[in-house]
């Protein structure tokens, strides 16, 4: 059980706190020129690649598997906590947000260019993406934040 806490928090660290950096960068880079704004959704996509998209896989992996344990031992009589419930839900619907829309759209991102006729369609995508990494960051945010209340 500790290691797939120890997972857990890993990917908790991945996921959210790659998911910051990588925000501030995006904002501090917006008002770049187009070849600088290209290099900046390069890096984000290998931010995304590397940390945030495993992250997110490795906490809905470990938090499957705790609570699978959780609920399997001997405790499984007590019924989970209002906060637990939350924790699970919205760190699973954050998460899945992350895998199933947010890399594919910073992928998207990394192939268009924001000059040239391109502009136009990489802004849309880029303020897609932001929306989708405000909903999946809310949400993993809220997940934290269940989670630092006691379990029962």
């Amino acid at each position: 059980m500790r290691l797939w806490l120890f997972l857990h928090f890993f990917g908790q660290i991945l996921w959210l706190g790659a998911g910051l950096g990588s925000m501030v960068y995006g904002i501090v880079g917006k008002q770049e020129s187009g070849a600088a704004l290209a290099a900046i959704a390069r890096g984000q996509v290998a931010v995304h690649k590397l940390l945030i998209g495993p992250g997110a896989f490795l906490m809905i992996l470990s938090g499957v598997m705790l609570s699978l344990q959780m609920y399997g031992s001997a405790m499984s009589g007590m019924a989970p906590t209002v906060w637990m419930m939350v924790m699970q839900g919205a760190g699973l619907l954050g998460a899945l947000i992350v895998l199933a829309f947010g890399m594919p759209t910073i992928a998207r991102l990394g192939r268009v260019s924001p000059e040239g006729q391109t502009a136009a369609l990489y802004q849309a995508i880029r303020k897609r993406h932001v929306a989708i990494s405000i909903v999946s960051g809310t949400l993993g945010l809220l997940a934290l934040l269940a989670a630092s209340f006691p379990l029962r």
